[in-house]
């Protein structure tokens, strides 16, 4: 809404949820589909894989989109047989030597070990997936040497090629970056706090002193013959898809880590059925949906659908005493069976 009382070109509004759902239920999406100076664009793809984790299909499909339309403009028939050859080469990919790379990671974690994933050539589709696990697992996220008291997060980014996190940031986005340097906020967005994430070749001698020099497994995702390869220690899988540009191998490549991080957490139970077990109920929207999990995961065991009202008052009372590695959606459901 703001872009379009301010620029000459309609701005676009991507979704990925039924328009007439928006209409009815969210006031301010019905808003922006209602408002003639925006342009909107449904991109349905049905329910997710695991529900509630957009960083799957939902952001896939918008990452596609907006990298086609910036790389072929209003070329409809190119953007077309882009995807379709997109299509054609996920379809002949093998994943079978993926489940080596999962198996080991989850290991890791089982005990208490951290993995570093290196990368000089996919830090932002890298970073994409190895951030998002921490809000959608209640993992810790990345530590931040500006706050010594924050525990290791289970894995980590490093560019070993930059000497220090600042060429880091700027080998990733290709450009220095662009923090909000307000006085109110700054300690947490600026730019001194964006380098507190030691991301360059010290990366692992932090790790390891933050870590009480436990083991750190490295993870290497780099351009190998017009591909890429993972080496993951004894581990190797080399990609190889001529036929894409790199923007498509980045595409490529987050398909294969957003199925390998959410079977690592599926190997550490991390999620039930197709529900997240460990979602934070930190909001208004995740109580709601730590609320109908509870409800689903009872139905599921053969029970009665509890009362709404019941699980809501019983998820507030735990809420405050559960440590952050619990799964409250598991612990409400355990008190009620006891009542």
């Amino acid at each position: 809404e703001a872009a379009a009382q301010r620029s000459d070109k309609k701005p676009w509004f991507l979704y990925c949820n039924p328009r007439a759902q928006l209409l009815k239920e969210i006031e301010r999406s019905s808003r922006v589909l209602k408002n003639s100076a925006i342009k909107c664009l449904s991109l349905f793809v049905g329910s997710m894989g695991l529900s509630g984790s957009t960083r799957m299909q939902a952001s896939t499909v918008l990452m596609a989109s907006v990298g086609w339309a910036i790389q072929y403009g209003e070329n409809q028939e190119t953007i077309k047989r882009r995807l379709q050859q997109f299509r054609q080469t996920w379809e002949d990919l093998s994943l079978f030597p993926l489940g080596k790379f999962t198996e080991k990671e989850a290991v890791c974690y089982q005990k208490s070990e951290y993995v570093i994933y290196n990368t000089k050539s996919f830090g932002v589709t890298v970073l994409t997936d190895t951030t998002e696990r921490a809000p959608t697992f209640a993992l810790s996220p990345f530590e931040n040497v500006s706050n010594p008291a924050d525990p290791p997060g289970w894995c980590y980014l490093s560019v070993p090629s930059a000497a220090n996190s600042e060429i880091a940031w700027h080998h990733i986005l290709k450009r220095k970056p662009r923090c909000l340097e307000w006085k109110e906020i700054k300690s947490f967005v600026g730019l001194e706090y964006l380098n507190g994430f030691t991301i360059g070749q010290n990366c692992l001698a932090e790790r390891t002193r933050k870590t009480k020099a436990a083991t750190q497994h490295l993870f290497d995702i780099e351009v190998v013959d017009q591909g890429f390869q993972f080496n993951f220690e004894e581990h190797n899988w080399r990609i190889r898809a001529p036929e894409l540009t790199f923007f498509e191998h980045n595409l490529l490549l987050k398909l294969v880590l957003n199925i390998h991080s959410t079977l690592v957490m599926g190997i550490l139970g991390r999620f039930e059925s197709n529900l997240m077990t460990y979602v934070k109920p930190s909001n208004f929207k995740l109580i709601d949906r730590s609320i109908r999990y509870v409800q689903q995961l009872s139905t599921l065991e053969g029970n009665a659908e509890p009362d709404y009202s019941l699980v809501a008052e019983t998820l507030f009372a735990l809420k405050e005493t559960l440590p952050p590695d619990e799964p409250i959606v598991l612990r409400v459901l355990e008190a009620l069976k006891s009542r």
